[in-house]
C-alpha cells in the first residue's frame, strides 16, 4: 500500500474545497409562494395576483431562478396544518425540489409558531438554502435567522391582539377627538382622520339626501349616484380613490348613518362631530330624523322601523315661519274616505309645534301666482331657449365625461374578467385543485361580470340622454300654450306627482305660517324674468296686461 504524505492529503482538502464552491455557485432553485386570508381579522390589503406580481419583479430584479408556477392559496395560516398547498411545498423542499422561497413578507409563510418553527428547522438543516420577502430583508446568518423568528413571533402576536387593539382604540379616538376611522361617501379623511367634505362627490351624496326628502326611491337615489360618477377616496387626503358602484342597500346604509347629520357612532359610543372640529353635517338633524322616522331616540334606528304613511308632494320645500324648519309632509284620511295632504312643525320649542297647514294653502298660492304671472313674452322665450341651450351644452358635457370614464370602467373590468377567468381555468387544471381559492376567483368574476353589465345599461342610458338632449326646447308656440295653461294644470293635475314636478320646476321653497304662505323663492330663469318684470300679468275674465315684450 502506498503511503500517502501530508502533501497528499492537502491535494484532496483542495479539490474537495473545489468541488464545495462549484456547488455552490449553482443557481439556487425558488418557488413564490403567496397567501390570502379573508378570515375576519386577516384580511389582506395585497391580493393574490398583486403579491404575485410583487414577488416575480423581485426575481427579475434580483436575477433569482424560479423553477415552477406560483404556489397562490385562500387560507388563513393562524392554525398549523391548515393549508394544503402550503404543506405540499414544505414535502418538496425536503425532497430537494427547490432551495428558497420567495414571498411578499413573512407572515404569508406562517402566522403560528409551529409552521414558523418548521421553517427555520429547515434553514438550519440546510434543505431551505434562502428566503426572500419584498417587505422584509432576511439573510442565511443566526442573526438573519434571529430577526426571521422575530417577524414570525410579531406576526402571531399581531395575529392574536388585532382585533383588541382596533376596538379600544376606534373607542378611544372617536370619544375624545372624534377621529373616523372608516370612509364615509361624500367624505374625505385628512391626516387627523377628521372628515372633510370632498367636493362634488360631497355635494353628489348631497344631492341624494334632497331626493331622498323630496320622495325619490332609494334605487333612483343610486342611479343618480353611478350615472355622476361617484367616487370615494383611500386612505387619506383626496389623491388615490376609486369608482363606486351604488346600489339601494348602500344607499339605505347611508340615510341610517347620523354622521350626516354631525353625530358619529362606534359600537355603542356616540360624538358630536360639531363640537369636536369644524365638521360639516350634509343634513339637518330634523331631515335626518323625519327620514328615519325616529325623533326620540337616534342609537336606536333599525332596518324594522315601521313605515309611515308618506306624502311626496313638495317634500323638502314647505318651512315653518316662526322656527325657520322644514316642516314634515303627510296625509290624513277622513271618514269621507279621501286624502288630504299636509305639512306639520316638529319643532318642540316652536310655537306651531304640531300645528299643521294644508297642502291645498300651497297650491292655490302657486295657481294664483302663475294666473298673474304668465311667462309667454317674446322675450321670455328668449331667455328660456339662452337658458335651455346653456342647460343642454353643460349637460351634454357632462354626460360626455360620463360617458368617457364608464368606457375605462368597462375596459379595466373586461380586463379584470379575462385575468380571472385565467387565473380560475389554471387553478381548476390542477392535480389537486384549491376549492377555496377556486370559490374566490369565481365570486370575483361574478362580481365583475354584474359591474360590467351595469356598466353598459348606464352607458347605454347615457347615449340616448345625448341623442335626446337636442329635442329638449319648446318652440315658441308650445311654450306658451305651456304657460297659457299652466295655472289651470295646477288646479286640476293628472296626478300628485305631476303637481310635484311642475311646482318643483318653478319654485325652490316655501314658508307658511298658518293658513297662508308668507314668503317664497322662484328657481331661475323665472327668478329673473319676475325680477326684470318679462311676464303677462292674467286678470279675471281672460284679460290680461302685458308688462314688457
Amino acid at each position: 500500500m502506498i503511503q500517502k504524505t501530508p502533501q497528499d492529503l492537502l491535494k484532496m482538502f483542495v479539490q474537495l474545497q473545489g468541488n464545495d464552491e462549484q456547488e455552490q455557485k449553482k443557481p439556487l432553485r425558488y418557488v413564490i409562494y403567496a397567501r390570502k386570508s379573508t378570515d375576519g381579522d386577516e384580511k389582506q390589503a395585497r391580493s393574490l395576483p398583486d403579491q404575485v406580481a410583487e414577488c416575480k419583479d423581485l426575481a427579475k430584479e434580483q436575477g433569482l431562478k424560479v423553477i415552477s408556477e406560483p404556489i397562490m392559496e385562500a387560507k388563513s395560516a393562524k392554525e398549523p396544518n391548515k393549508r394544503l398547498k402550503f404543506r405540499q411545498m414544505i414535502t418538496d423542499i425536503e425532497k430537494g425540489r427547490y432551495d428558497g422561497i420567495i414571498a411578499w413578507h413573512p407572515d404569508r409563510l406562517a402566522r403560528n409558531m409551529r409552521e414558523a418553527g418548521e421553517i427555520i428547522d429547515l434553514i438550519d438543516n440546510g434543505k431551505i438554502k434562502d428566503l426572500k420577502f419584498r417587505s422584509f430583508h432576511f439573510d442565511n446568518s443566526s442573526s438573519g435567522k434571529m430577526l426571521l423568528g422575530i417577524a414570525f413571533v410579531m406576526s402571531k402576536q399581531y395575529s392574536d391582539q388585532l382585533s383588541e387593539n382596533i376596538k379600544r382604540g376606534n373607542k378611544r379616538g372617536t370619544e375624545e377627538v372624534g377621529k373616523c376611522f372608516k370612509p364615509k361617501l361624500g367624505y374625505f379623511r385628512d391626516s387627523q382622520q377628521y372628515l372633510r367634505p370632498d367636493g362634488e362627490n360631497y355635494d353628489l351624496v348631497k344631492a341624494g339626501w334632497k331626493m331622498r326628502l323630496e320622495g325619490k326611491t332609494q334605487q333612483e337615489i343610486a342611479d343618480y349616484l353611478n350615472e355622476n360618477g361617484l367616487t370615494q377616496t383611500v386612505g387619506f387626503g383626496t389623491e388615490k380613490r376609486i369608482s363606486v358602484n351604488v346600489d339601494f342597500r348602500k344607499v339605505s346604509e347611508v340615510l341610517m348613518d347620523s354622521v350626516y347629520a354631525g353625530v358619529l357612532k362606534h359600537g355603542k359610543s356616540f360624538v358630536d362631530l360639531t363640537q369636536k372640529y369644524d365638521f360639516k353635517p350634509m343634513v339637518a338633524v330634523n331631515e335626518f330624523l323625519e327620514i328615519n322616522k325616529n325623533d326620540k331616540n337616534i342609537g336606536r334606528l333599525k332596518s324594522g322601523l315601521k313605515k309611515a304613511i308618506r306624502s311626496d308632494l313638495l317634500r323638502g320645500m314647505v318651512y315653518c315661519s316662526h322656527c325657520k324648519q322644514l316642516l314634515s309632509t303627510g296625509i290624513t284620511r277622513k271618514n269621507d274616505g279621501k286624502s288630504y295632504f299636509f305639512y306639520r312643525c316638529r319643532t318642540e320649542d316652536c310655537e306651531f309645534h304640531n300645528k299643521s297647514v294644508r297642502a291645498r294653502v300651497v297650491v292655490d298660492f302657486v295657481a294664483e301666482f302663475l294666473e298673474n304671472h304668465k311667462f309667454i313674452t317674446k322675450t321670455a322665450y328668449k331667455r328660456y331657449v339662452s337658458d335651455m341651450e346653456k342647460a343642454i351644452a353643460k349637460n351634454q358635457a357632462d354626460l360626455t365625461e360620463k360617458k368617457r370614464i364608464l368606457r375605462q370602467k368597462k375596459s379595466g373590468l373586461a380586463t379584470k374578467i379575462n385575468n380571472t377567468k385565467t387565473l380560475l381555468h389554471n387553478e381548476m387544471a390542477e392535480v389537486k385543485p384549491d376549492v377555496d381559492l377556486q370559490s374566490m376567483y369565481k365570486d370575483d368574476l361574478k362580481l365583475y361580470q354584474k359591474l360590467l353589465t351595469e356598466a353598459e345599461e348606464q352607458l347605454s342610458k347615457i347615449e340616448e340622454m345625448l341623442r335626446n338632449s337636442k329635442s329638449a326646447v319648446l318652440d315658441y308656440d308650445k311654450f306658451v300654450e305651456l304657460f297659457e295653461n299652466l295655472a289651470s294644470i295646477v288646479k286640476k293635475p293628472q296626478s300628485m306627482k305631476d303637481l310635484d314636478f311642475i311646482i318643483k320646476k318653478i319654485f325652490s321653497n316655501f314658508t307658511v305660517s298658518k293658513s297662508e304662505v308668507v314668503d317664497f323663492e322662484l328657481n331661475s330663469p323665472f327668478k329673473e324674468l319676475v325680477d326684470k318684470r318679462l311676464f303677462v300679468i292674467g286678470g279675471a275674465g281672460g284679460s290680461r296686461t302685458r308688462v314688457q315684450k
